[in-house]
């Protein structure tokens, strides 16, 4: 009974009676760590009270914490960052403390980290496994191979699809619950590495339809869609017109959207591909094949064309994985449909852009206004170009010709005034060598007698004087001259010479003054042969005859 007692003391002493223990803790979020990045350290001072220091053993590894800190029996975290690889120790050490009982206390503690070069990121995108719960796929799973198939019944609604990867610093994209529709399901699986490359593995799961209701539509052989989930409207379709609902063909039960306001509804048709397509459901009936494009800007519902463009015939284009009517010309970048705009109701040909996937109206008039248009700018242009080709060629042909001519003209022109130098030459010397005969032809002219000999020594000596004057002033011309042809001057006696002399004074009041040497000299330079009308020949006369009219008038005055 004692023994019993004691215990239960000890217990209540246990768990009322305060107990302090007095300890220094040291943590590290990471013993390891790449270098770029950092570790957080705690420090856990229980029942401690001072200042504690928290430093790195190695400053090229590791950097941070503090020289002195204060810690009151609490934790304090420090951060310390990576600086270069090895390894450093990070301690607490107890600087200035005390413990709970308030006796000084000392120690430390100590915790080593390990500074690593990064890892380099992993490019592996294999998978490792893929599997359908359940079921085998085709082929077996290899990590290189990428197509696999898979058949079920109708009756299967859904597949779970799993799959792991190689590296796992990889992940899955693609598996897990997926519902199935009737005919072809396609399923892409992604392996992406850590880098994010991706690897697709592609699953096909085909459901086949133990007793297909077929039909055929345009030569094409399509069967009902009886389950609900692969049939849905398209968008563009005012959804709100139209209610699920389920029609009976050939005894069998399908489901169908109805449009009460519209008077028609839809049902699903799959062709041998599993694609399913919409069909007008009119009066109990399967009336054809409802073709919507949805494209940027418009919705264009499907109808039989009118009026079809000259050069366009009817073809079938896959667009979206499904097959539509259009009409194409040689330009396959587009195509024309024939249809209705759901949003403004307006019904005719439009143009559908398949590149850009865009659709916009198409006025058959405009168009072909605007071809004839540009053929005949082209038209224009081509005879204008040859317009431009001829006049070209022409201008071409009068330069050569030009060119041509101008060169034996040159050559022409060089002949004749060689010709004229060796002629002026020649004449030149016959003017030298005849031009004593000039001057003593003028000195003898004869002079009137005087009636009384004092007045005829008088006149005698002034005639000497200007005589010797005068022949001065005309052997002074003719030494000028570079062309000129032997004169002749007439010898008379001294009445007419007397009477001329008389008639050459009044002359000379009414003409011009006597021509200068200089004047003489400047008719008589050569003649520039650009600048010239007349041949060489023909100008060298006119110049010769000038000179003999000067030589002769220069003689007239003289007497």
């Amino acid at each position: 009974m004692k023994k019993e007692l004691i215990k239960i003391l000890v217990l209540v002493l246990i768990v009322f009676c305060p107990t302090y223990v007095n300890a220094l803790g040291i943590s590290a979020s990471s013993t390891t760590i790449t270098n770029g990045g950092s570790v957080r350290i705690t420090v856990n001072a229980s029942g401690l009270t001072g200042k504690f220091s928290v430093t790195s053993s190695n400053s090229n590894v590791l950097v941070g914490g503090t020289g002195s800190e204060w810690i009151e029996n609490e934790s304090k975290s420090y951060t310390f960052n990576s600086k270069g690889l090895g390894t450093a120790t990070i301690t607490v050490n107890a600087l200035d403390v005390s413990d709970s009982n308030g006796n000084t206390w000392s120690g430390s503690k100590s915790i080593t980290i390990k500074v690593v070069k990064p890892r380099e990121k992993s490019n592996n995108n294999n998978l490792k496994s893929l599997s359908v719960e359940g079921f085998e796929i085709i082929p077996a799973f290899n990590r290189d191979t990428l197509e696999y198939t898979l058949e079920v019944g109708d009756e299967v609604e859904s597949i779970k699809i799993n799959a792991n990867m190689e590296d796992g610093y990889g992940h899955v994209d693609g598996a897990g619950e997926h519902e199935l529709a009737e005919g072809i399901n396609k399923f892409e699986i992604k392996g992406i590495s850590e880098t994010g490359l991706e690897k697709v593995y592609n699953l096909t799961v085909t459901v086949k339809d133990n007793n297909p209701i077929n039909k055929e539509f345009d030569g094409n052989t399509y069967s009902l869609v009886k389950r609900a989930s692969s049939l849905s409207l398209p968008e563009g379709i005012n959804k709100e017109l139209f209610t699920e609902s389920k029609v009976t063909i050939d005894g069998v039960e399908i489901p169908a959207y109805i449009s009460e306001e519209l008077k028609y509804g839809f049902v699903g048709l799959k062709d041998d591909k599993g694609t399913v397509y919409l069909f007008k459901y009119v009066d109990g009936k399967i009336d054809k094949k409802y073709e919507l494009l949805n494209s940027i800007g418009m919705n264009i519902e499907f109808m039989d064309a009118k009026d079809i463009p000259d050069d366009y015939s009817k073809t079938v284009i896959n667009i979206n994985d499904k097959d539509y009517t259009v009409y194409q010309n040689e330009n396959k970048d587009y195509a024309l449909i024939y249809g209705k705009n759901l949003e403004s109701g307006n019904e005719g040909w439009y143009l559908y852009n398949i590149k850009e996937k865009s659709i916009q109206s198409y006025n058959d008039k405009e168009i072909s206004k605007l071809k004839e248009d540009i053929k005949n700018e082209k038209a224009k242009s081509q005879i204008l170009m040859i317009a431009i080709a001829g006049f070209s060629l022409i201008f071409l042909i009068i330069i050569t010709i030009e060119i041509i001519f101008n060169r034996k003209m040159k050559k022409e022109l060089r002949k004749i005034s060689n010709n004229i130098n060796n002629n002026t030459s020649n004449t030149t010397a016959i003017v030298v060598d005849n031009l004593d005969e000039v001057l003593e032809d003028i000195s003898d002219l004869p002079v009137k007698e005087e009636k009384t000999k004092d007045k005829k020594k008088k006149e005698k000596k002034e005639k000497k004087s200007k005589n010797k004057k005068d022949d001065t002033t005309i052997v002074e011309d003719i030494e000028n001259v570079e062309i000129a042809e032997k004169v002749e001057i007439p010898v008379e006696d001294k009445k007419k010479a007397k009477t001329k002399k008389k008639k050459d004074e009044k002359n000379l009041k009414k003409d011009d003054e006597i021509p200068t040497i200089e004047e003489i000299a400047e008719d008589l330079k050569p003649i520039d042969d650009s600048n010239k009308e007349l041949s060489e020949e023909e100008e060298a006369l006119r110049e010769m005859e000038e000179f003999y009219g000067k030589v002769k008038k220069s003689k007239r005055h003289r007497l």
